[in-house]
Parts: C-alpha cells; sequence; structure tokens
C-alpha cells in the first residue's frame, strides 16, 4: 500500500484535523500513534500487508479512535501495553468511521486473519477475541 493512498485516507476519514502521517522502514507489522496524537507511524511490515484501501481504512480508523477515545494520553498507551478493552473501542470506532465515510468494513475480517498468522498463545487470543467482535458489529449493523 503507498504512503500516497494512506494519506488520501486519512483525509477522509479524518478531515482537516488529520494527524500526520508517516511510514517507517520496519519489517514488523505495527503501526501507533505519538506526539500526543499529532502523528500515526505505520511500518513497511504493515503496509505491505494491507490488500486494499478498506483494510487501510481500518487501520488507520483504529488509530483515529484512539486519539478520539482519549487514550493516547493514558499511561498504558504510552508504554505500548495493549489493553483489551482498549482496542476493542478503537475498532469500534474504527468501524462506525469506516461505514460514516463508505468503506466496506466487511474486508476487515480477512484482514484480521492475516494479522494473526503466527501468533500463538495471549496474542492469538486477544486477537481472535477482537475479530469476533468485529463480526458481532458488522452483522448487528
Amino acid at each position: 500500500m503507498l504512503t500516497g493512498k494512506a494519506l488520501g485516507v486519512l483525509a477522509v476519514l479524518a478531515g482537516r484535523d488529520r494527524p500526520a502521517f508517516t511510514r517507517v522502514m520496519s519489517r514488523k507489522v505495527r503501526a501507533k500513534v505519538i506526539g500526543g496524537g499529532k502523528t500515526i507511524v505505520a511500518t513497511d511490515g504493515l503496509m505491505k500487508l494491507l490488500t486494499d484501501e478498506h483494510e487501510l481504512a481500518f487501520i488507520l480508523g483504529h488509530k483515529l479512535g484512539h486519539i478520539a477515545l482519549g487514550h493516547v494520553g493514558t499511561w498504558a498507551y504510552r508504554l505500548g501495553l495493549r489493553i483489551p478493552r482498549l482496542e476493542l473501542a478503537a475498532d469500534a470506532h474504527a468501524i462506525r468511521l469506516m461505514r460514516a465515510k463508505g468503506y466496506d468494513a466487511s474486508r476487515v475480517p480477512g484482514l484480521f486473519d492475516r494479522l494473526m498468522a503466527g501468533k500463538t498463545g495471549k496474542s492469538l487470543r486477544e486477537m481472535a477475541a477482537r475479530k469476533a467482535a468485529i463480526l458481532n458489529l458488522i452483522e448487528g449493523a
């Protein structure tokens, strides 16, 4: 996925008050918010995993959710800890935002399948729980 595409999707999702977007060279599959919500950073590993702008909209919408819901200022977020209830809330925010802006949320479960590949233990269980919650959101529309 190209950086220019990410900037376009971010503009659609967040409008004028959007944070900056930066892509960093790393094989890790990761995205995060830095600078107190002023910048979304995504790795090459994540960007290469995404197959279309709908999946990209979910990732960016999720990060926008962390900003909008005030998670970015919490000690857990700053330390890089993943709190399941915060992740689920950001996921729900992303799905609502995707729908409001015309993106296809039904593409997200396939993304989670790829994100879960190679995961084990607690990490796999948490990702599976998030996927199940997203399916419930999609089906409950």
